[in-house]
């Protein structure tokens, strides 16, 4: 049997690794992975696109010679986004308590699903990120793809 490398391939093992790690650490401190990845999807965003701003403008360019400024800020919203989401779920000022529920099935059904909402979260983040499409602009997808 081979297997080749691919991106679908990729995306299915991290997106396994998310769950596997979510059923891991219960449901409580998933819902807090979800919460602190919220805030730190929007801090994120906000960080590189005031960074794409300012080196938008040709000055800035010229001093730093970046050659790549979309994959720079790319590379900036994922770092922050990972970075924020690490620092918010370990060491975040706040607590998550919920009721168990009486069934031992039903408490590791809702942890799987709410390992499977944390692991879509970060995965279709992190894709958006890639694509270079900011959740604060205007423009759709289809308007940028004719």
């Amino acid at each position: 049997m081979e297997i080749n490398l691919t991106w679908d391939l990729f995306i299915l093992v991290f997106f396994l690794i998310i769950v596997a790690y979510s059923i891991m650490i219960g449901k409580d401190a998933t819902i807090k992975v979800i919460l602190s990845s919220y805030i730190a999807i929007l801090s994120s965003d906000a960080l590189g696109n005031l960074i794409a701003q300012s080196m938008a403008s040709e000055h800035i360019t010229g001093i730093l010679a970046i050659p790549y400024e979309n994959k720079a800020v790319i590379l900036v919203k994922i770092a922050t986004f990972v970075l924020l989401t690490v620092l918010l779920t370990t060491r975040g000022a706040f607590d998550i308590v919920i009721a168990d529920e009486k069934s031992g099935f039903l408490r590791m059904l809702m942890t799987g699903v709410y390992g499977i909402l944390s692991a879509g979260l970060i995965i279709s983040t992190i894709l958006i990120y890639v694509s270079g499409i900011s959740l604060f602009q205007s423009a759709s997808i289809l308007e940028a793809n004719p």
